[in-house]
């Protein structure tokens, strides 16, 4: 076979396997990279698609997808199955059930917010999902959804739908560690406020911090106004 044939089987091979991880429209640059810089060794292929896929884990999933991996305005949906496999990121999660969400011990139940590169949607533990999810999970970790379960735009978590498959991105979690503080700091604003128009009434404050990161672009987007201004 030639260099060019084993490269386009290479090629098909590669896509069949992101594919199952739920990567169906992987930025065709980074698809080509990889596979004119295979080893030629036929027999270490399987090695070494886990080991590019693993790879990618830790990179920014706007970086990895052309468009998003989710069915379009997946939170607009009612109730329903939505079959198939859907490759995601973590951009932020919550215990709302404790007193301070993002730094519990995770006894409640779990909220999170999953970015697919284009769309945000929410997920609810519906079953324990301990083993692989806590408040400690870090931002820019990846996840497979299997025919996941959605409930008026929510996605329910269950271990047999949700899987956890790794990755760290640092700079997604910068971001989302600065928008949480932004978001931190409306909401003590707004007590401030509250109790300054009351006369200094009492107002509970046990619940600030449990404002989930907005649904819109994505965490991965966040920010970037505010570098274009910079540069300008």
């Amino acid at each position: 076979m030639s260099r060019w044939g084993e490269i386009s089987s290479s090629g098909d091979a590669f896509r069949a396997f992101l594919q199952d991880k739920g990567l169906f429209r992987i930025r065709e640059e980074l698809l080509s990279n990889w596979i004119e810089n295979q080893t030629d060794d036929q027999q270490n292929a399987d090695s070494w698609m886990q080991r590019t896929f693993e790879s990618l884990l830790d990179k920014d999933i706007c970086t990895i997808v052309n468009g998003g991996t989710l069915p379009y305005q997946l939170a607009l949906m009612a109730t329903g199955v939505v079959y198939g496999k859907y490759f995601v990121q973590l951009e932020d999660i919550v215990d709302i059930a404790a007193e301070d969400p993002r730094k519990g011990k995770s006894n409640g139940t779990l909220k999170c917010t999953f970015f697919d590169g284009q769309q945000q949607v929410y997920g609810l533990e519906l079953t324990d999902m301990k083993h692989c999810l806590s408040v400690h999970t870090p931002p820019g970790s990846k996840f497979l959804l299997l025919d996941p379960l959605v409930h008026r735009g929510i996605v329910l978590l269950t271990r047999n739908n949700c899987r956890y498959l790794g990755g760290v991105v640092s700079e997604v979690q910068r971001k989302r560690d600065s928008l949480v503080k932004d978001i931190m700091q409306r909401a003590i604003y707004r007590v401030e406020g509250f109790q300054q128009s009351s006369g200094n009434a009492e107002m509970d404050t046990s619940r600030i911090g449990n404002e989930m990161i907005p649904i819109g672009q994505g965490i991965s987007y966040w920010g970037h106004e505010e570098e274009e201004e910079e540069n300008i």
